[in-house]
């Protein structure tokens, strides 16, 4: 992997946090869906020993059919529903969110000299802060 020279720390810094948040997001869908399937199964395994009571049967093949409709239906439509809608609230916030000026009335400086402030106490607080 080419390693570009002008990143930022702070840049790789919250790359690094994003790859940590998507591998507890991962192990974390993986749990929930292995203890899915390992409900249903046992679900499958009791009802085949014949072992519960007459008002309490449960349908393994009603179960498998509710795991198949929420894993293939609900949850998608879910994740799609939510990600238009987080991307027209961003798109909203990056092209009608600012303050858009056609005139530049205060450039930058490279660095501050004690004349950019106003009084002596304003320019020992900024040195203190740096």
């Amino acid at each position: 992997m080419i390693r570009l020279l002008a990143q930022s720390q702070n840049a790789i810094r919250n790359r690094d946090k994003i790859k940590q948040v998507v591998y507890v997001a991962s192990a974390w869908a993986l749990f929930l869906f292995s203890s899915a399937i390992y409900t249903v199964c046992q679900i499958q395994r009791v009802s085949n020993l014949n072992i519960q009571d007459e008002e309490d049967q449960e349908d393994p093949t009603l179960a498998w059919t509710y795991f198949a409709i929420y894993t293939c239906g609900v949850i998608p439509m879910i994740a799609i529903v939510g990600n238009i809608v987080q991307y027209f609230v961003h798109h909203r916030w990056v092209t009608k969110g600012g303050k858009v000026t056609g005139v530049l009335t205060k450039v930058v400086p490279r660095e501050l000299q004690r004349g950019d402030f106003e009084t002596n106490e304003e320019a020992g607080r900024y040195a203190a802060m740096a």
